[in-house]
């Protein structure tokens, strides 16, 4: 089944105009969302994805085999984790920790990373915020990425996942050590990533995004095409909330 992203103003996905750069030069992109099938966090990424798609950009799904079906009915190529198998059906996600904890802070989840965006020459990220070791790869790579949270922010500082977090640091930040980067001490130290200092657009020309040490954050259901862009509680992030469908110009500086 393939996923319908009004706008107002476009139809479908299918009818969604490429990017263009200041010359009015359509681009393409070539962008690896990277995600575990946890639920919730596999429906937003392809949503995402198709989208790009349809305007003609090269997408690779990174994930685990259960994902593949899925990826390739949205147009995408499908690559497994080298590691990380399918999570068991009917059972839940904290009680399978031998592959959640791998999924979360495992080092071979960003080698996979990096390995996949060399393959594939991706000049873009999305990577599902779950996955410390994936965005630790994508940190210290020279080309601009997203988080992509499939619940709200706050159940990263305030509850829920922030309450993992003293459980899951260890791992975390020796995975990023791994990779050459500082310790995190909280969920928006992981999210923080790099000064990039470039541009891309997100899910079209309606929303484009300056990635410099910034983030994001997008619901189940946030289509950055119909999203519309919220004033940032601090200097290093900014918010995008799916509840409205905004005009076309949707700016993140």
């Amino acid at each position: 089944m393939r996923h319908s992203v009004p706008d107002g103003k476009h139809g479908s996905a299918g009818d969604a105009p490429p990017v263009r750069g200041a010359c009015g030069v359509a681009v393409t992109r070539r962008v690896l969302f990277t995600t575990h099938d946890a639920g919730g966090t596999v429906p937003p990424m392809l949503a995402l994805a198709e989208t790009y798609v349809a305007r003609g950009d090269t997408v690779v799904v990174l994930s685990q085999p259960s994902v593949r079906a899925r990826a390739t009915a949205a147009g995408c190529t499908f690559v497994p984790f080298s590691e990380l198998p399918d999570y068991a059906p009917r059972r839940a996600i904290e009680d399978q920790l031998d592959l959640s904890l791998r999924a979360t802070t495992a080092q071979t989840i960003g080698d996979d990373v990096l390995a996949v965006a060399k393959e594939h020459a991706s000049d873009l990220l999305v990577v599902d915020a779950n996955l410390a070791g994936a965005l630790a790869a994508a940190e210290q790579l020279d080309r601009p990425s997203a988080v992509l949270l499939h619940s709200m922010y706050t159940t990263f500082v305030t509850s829920w996942f922030a309450d993992y977090w003293s459980f899951l640091e260890p791992g975390i930040n020796e995975t990023r050590d791994a990779f050459g980067l500082a310790p995190a001490h909280d969920w928006p130290g992981v999210f923080a990533g790099r000064a990039v200092g470039r541009s891309c657009g997100l899910a079209r020309d309606a929303c484009r995004l300056s990635f410099s040490s910034r983030w994001l954050p997008c619901s189940t259901l946030a289509w950055p095409s119909s999203a519309r862009c919220l004033p940032p509680s601090s200097g290093r992030w900014h918010a995008v909330e799916a509840w409205s469908v905004p005009p076309r110009s949707c700016a993140v500086h």
